[in-house]
């Protein structure tokens, strides 16, 4: 018996027919998007100018920090991009690389506890 499997991309803006899967990260998250041709360059030309001016990050350097961190019996915890895009928003001054001081750091749990 031969069994054949058909996978179909659905554009996740407008229903139609899509090319191509983008993926993409923001604050620590990773995203992906069924797009069409040319939705999929409009998104790619609206953070081409971000892209350029950023820092390259190896996907499995956060993985073995967080793995690290777990086999050490720490709390993973937020990561810091998500505290600094935090503290902005709230006008809380915070570096913009290094270690985030313990008292936004305590903020930021204290207003996000579950």
């Amino acid at each position: 018996m031969v069994t054949q499997q058909t996978t179909t991309l659905i554009d996740d803006i407008d229903g139609g027919k899509a090319d191509e899967t983008v993926a993409f990260g923001l604050d620590g998250a990773r995203f992906e998007i069924d797009l069409n041709r040319k939705k999929a360059a409009a998104l790619r030309k609206s953070l081409a100018g971000f892209v350029a001016a950023s820092r390259v990050v190896k996907p499995e350097s956060t993985m073995r920090r967080q793995n690290r961190k777990a086999a050490n019996g720490q709390a993973s915890g937020p990561l810091p991009a998500q505290i600094r895009s935090w503290a902005v928003g709230q006008g809380i001054e915070v570096p913009a690389r290094g270690r985030i001081p313990e008292t936004v750091r305590a903020q930021y749990l204290s207003t996000h506890a579950e």
